[in-house]
């Protein structure tokens, strides 16, 4: 079963990934994201998703995804 601290985590990767969210709260995401296999995961699942999408649109969309490395 998923946490609060997972499901708000969860709700806010979209704006982690298009780069909206705040110092304080991306750091917390990171850092959340870091320790927590689930969420990573979840996290590589949206980035994947996304990547197909921008492959898609081509150049009309920026995919900023990176599973390789979180942006701390």
């Amino acid at each position: 079963m998923v946490g609060d601290l997972c499901t708000r985590i969860r709700s806010q990767l979209m704006f982690y990934i298009d780069n909206e969210l705040k110092e304080d709260k991306r750091l917390e995401l990171v850092s959340h994201l870091n320790g927590c296999k689930d969420c990573q995961a979840y996290y590589e699942k949206e980035c994947e998703a996304r990547n197909k999408i921008c492959k898609k649109l081509k150049d009309s969309y920026i995919c900023r995804c990176d599973v390789n490395g979180l942006q701390s």
